[in-house]
């Protein structure tokens, strides 16, 4: 019966032994967590396999660290590969990599600084559009036809043709009143028309008196 128990035990210590080195050598940078986050997960598998009596040390450690780093790491990676053979100990790369991790994130927010500015200049620099002459280019208070009639129609600047409010009024509604300089009606209709012969009449009328 031990001997039976003894057998299971092994079986199972030795699954488990798979298990945990297969989870060793098969692990990947977690990007979404930081740099000690992914270290410990490392290291508590070596733990563990150390506790069924399997090899772990800090070199097979080290070399599996150093093996998942992401790419932004890849410059430190060959800096740890050609420090001295005392130097590369287990606390040193941890220092080292939150060290890294610090100046990484410092960079980050830089180039993520710089391209914000970046697409802030671009929209600066966008052309502008007239709304005097609904062109590219320019901005209303520089347009050069600022003061011109645009519209053939009712002389304004405002509006093309197209838009013109008379445009598609009778004849005489079109025409400019060359009494008040009016659009909206002919001079036959014009008020002041009538009002400058009353008073071309009065002032007759007073003349006459007055001789």
């Amino acid at each position: 019966m031990y001997d039976a128990l003894k057998q299971i035990c092994q079986r199972d210590t030795s699954q488990q032994k798979c298990l945990l080195l297969q989870d060793f050598y098969n692990f990947k940078y977690d990007k979404i967590k930081d740099m000690m986050t992914n270290r410990s997960h490392v290291r508590n598998i070596a733990f563990k396999l150390r506790q069924l009596n399997q090899n772990a040390d800090e070199n097979m450690i080290m070399t599996e660290i150093t093996t998942i780093l992401p790419e932004d790491y890849k410059r430190f990676s060959t800096a740890w590969d050609s420090k001295a053979t005392m130097d590369r100990t287990l606390d040193n790369l941890v220092a080292r990599l939150m060290f890294e991790e610090v100046k990484c994130k410092i960079t980050t927010k830089e180039e993520e600084s710089i391209a914000f500015k970046t697409v802030i200049k671009t929209k600066s620099k966008s052309p502008f559009k007239c709304f005097n002459c609904n062109q590219i280019g320019h901005a209303q208070i520089n347009c050069p036809k600022k003061g011109k009639r645009n519209c053939s129609i009712c002389k304004r600047n405002n509006h093309s043709e197209k838009d013109c409010y008379f445009r598609n009024k009778d004849s005489d509604t079109r025409k400019q009143c060359t009494v008040c300089k009016k659009m909206n009606h002919a001079e036959k209709d014009c008020y002041f028309k009538d009002r400058s012969k009353r008073s071309k009449v009065n002032f007759l009328a007073e003349a006459a008196e007055n001789t």
